[in-house]
């Protein structure tokens, strides 16, 4: 089972973490610090429970209202994965992590939250679909990608806490 925080730092909310990798069928728990979240996915299947209370179909995508308990849900076995990925790019994307990009509204801060920029769910294909090389290779893509995006963020940090020097006149 995979945890997501939603919580204030700082007078900030933020997603930790910022970028969550699953496997279909896993369960992902969404917990939050304050009531009156909500979370939007653009796409409407990725998850299992659609007959939810509070997860609604919104007609472009869904939505989680999330309570101070939180919510646990059940990302979709890969067969609808992979029809959704066919239909969206061709049958060959659907041997390809896919990414779900999502939002994270916080109505005690009327505002979004942030990971290190939008969050993002990457859904993992299954084992069979493509050969253990192949798969190396994709996951180091992402992990490269990752921390440059990582590198980058701790770059703008150290810049911006840099003391600037005082020069004599």
């Amino acid at each position: 089972m995979k945890v997501v925080m939603i919580f204030n730092h700082g007078g900030k909310n933020l997603v930790w973490p910022p970028c969550l990798l699953v496997k279909p069928g896993e369960k992902v728990t969404f917990k939050v610090a304050n009531p009156g979240t909500r979370i939007y996915f653009p796409e409407r299947e990725i998850f299992d429970e659609t007959g939810s209370q509070s997860l609604s179909d919104t007609g472009r995508g869904t939505m989680l209202n999330l309570g101070s308990d939180g919510m646990t849900l059940t990302v979709r076995s890969q067969p609808d994965l992979q029809t959704l990925a066919s239909q969206v790019s061709g049958s060959a994307s659907a041997q390809l992590p896919r990414v779900y990009p999502y939002s994270v509204y916080c109505s005690c801060g009327n505002d979004f939250a942030e990971g290190h920029s939008s969050p993002v769910m990457i859904i993992e294909p299954p084992e069979p679909s493509y050969t253990s090389g192949t798969q190396t290779t994709i996951l180091s893509g992402l992990s490269e990608q990752m921390s440059r995006a990582g590198r980058l963020a701790a770059s703008r940090k150290v810049k911006a806490a840099r003391p600037v020097k005082k020069t004599k006149k």
